[in-house]
């Protein structure tokens, strides 16, 4: 797939966006133009919505964006994550993360029935208390390194899972590459 930002397509859009933003529109005069904008531009699945309605697109935006996804392949991209291509070019490897999120296909990747397996694992002997710290105490504060997805989404799980937390636990994420955010988290942890 072509990343570079010179496709007809990604001109289209671009000028689109120019011509879009030349209007001055504003928010509120796109729903004032459009009263099913909300319905148009949100969907809604098993109690999760997806409302974008709130963006500054117009259905010329989505036909564009299609036009570029197609361009770029976006669907064999995908599907080629999804079934465990080599689509890390950098390291030459499988992205597998979307496999550990569907462990029911596991057994086609055993790296996957692995990993899961070493995660249950450290899971049961942290609660349990049997995976000690540094000083040989049982683990108290778990401390999530991570940023953009790698800080939000398990901050989003451990949120919404918090009725159901093991209480003996205090999690801390930390998503500043600034080590003084690193420093004040663990200044007061135990090793």
């Amino acid at each position: 797939m072509d990343g570079s930002n010179d496709s007809a397509a990604w001109k289209a859009l671009e000028k689109h966006s120019k011509d879009f933003k030349g209007t001055g529109f504003r928010l509120r005069d796109l729903f004032d133009a459009d009263s099913d904008r909300f319905r148009e531009y949100s969907l809604s699945h098993e109690g999760l919505l997806l409302d974008y309605s709130k963006n500054f697109l117009n259905s010329e935006t989505i036909r564009l964006l299609l036009e570029l996804a197609e361009q770029r392949q976006l669907t064999k991209a995908i599907d080629s994550m999804f079934s465990g291509e080599k689509v890390n070019t950098t390291e030459h490897r499988a992205a597998l993360h979307v496999a550990l999120r569907d462990p029911s296909d596991a057994s086609s990747h055993p790296e996957i029935s692995e990993t899961l397996d070493r995660i249950e694992r450290l899971v049961v002997d942290v609660h349990g208390g049997t995976w000690l710290g540094y000083a040989g105490d049982t683990i108290s504060d778990v401390v999530n390194l991570g940023i953009g997805g790698s800080d939000l989404g398990p901050a989003m799980v451990c949120d919404a899972l918090s009725p159901c937390a093991n209480t003996k636990l205090n999690v801390h994420f930390v998503s500043n590459i600034d080590p003084s955010h690193l420093q004040n988290t663990l200044k007061n942890l135990r090793p």
